[in-house]
């Protein structure tokens, strides 16, 4: 599909055509499902997010302006700022529970399934790791960026920041990876190649 047909489909989805709506659901859903699986843990946060994504786009279709960049960068903007949403209320949440309770009590099933979740960061991918452990801002910035391959102005469009802004947290995330990662290994010059 080009990106001609898509701006069409876009503008008879702010018109509520659902046939439109659906063409670009099913032209997009898998991006926005794989970024969501990278970004999460629970496949019920990855549900919510693609659902939210798309809601957005059917409600928000009149707003989208394709002279500032394609759909694809736009649906990927709108699923990062679904996945900011819902960490923030996740924060709060966790937070509204510890002053309710006083200290956070764990029960022997979160032990366990910490547990599991340690021995699977253990065998995660080291880059994979280094990325999970950026925090949340610069990792939305650089996923947006390195994953999803938005330039540094069309993920500051997406998420309704300076480009400036976006360009800090990238350099934050990427040196923040170089001292994570390891060292690569250098070829080895055979006796014929020295």
């Amino acid at each position: 599909m080009t990106e001609s047909d898509e701006n069409r489909l876009v503008e008879q989805v702010a018109l509520g055509n659902e046939s439109a709506f659906e063409q670009i659901y099913r032209s997009h859903v898998d991006h926005v499902l794989k970024t969501a699986a990278w970004r999460c843990d629970d496949p019920h946060e990855v549900a919510d997010i693609v659902a939210e994504t798309f809601l957005a786009v059917w409600l928000g279709a009149g707003t989208y302006q394709p002279d500032r960049g394609t759909l694809r960068h736009w649906i990927a903007g709108i699923a990062a700022r679904k996945f900011l949403d819902l960490k923030r209320t996740y924060r709060r949440k966790v937070a509204l529970q510890d002053r309710l309770a006083g200290r956070a009590q764990i029960t022997p099933d979160e032990y366990e399934a910490l547990g599991d979740q340690l021995d699977a960061l253990r065998l995660a991918d080291t880059a994979s790791a280094a990325i999970a452990g950026l925090p949340i801002r610069q990792r939305v910035v650089f996923e947006l960026v390195a994953i999803d391959g938005l330039s540094v102005n069309a993920a500051a469009e997406a998420l309704a920041m300076t480009p400036a802004a976006v360009s800090m947290r990238l350099t934050r995330a990427r040196r923040a990876l170089q001292g994570t990662l390891p060292p690569q290994p250098q070829p080895t010059l055979t006796g014929s190649e020295s």
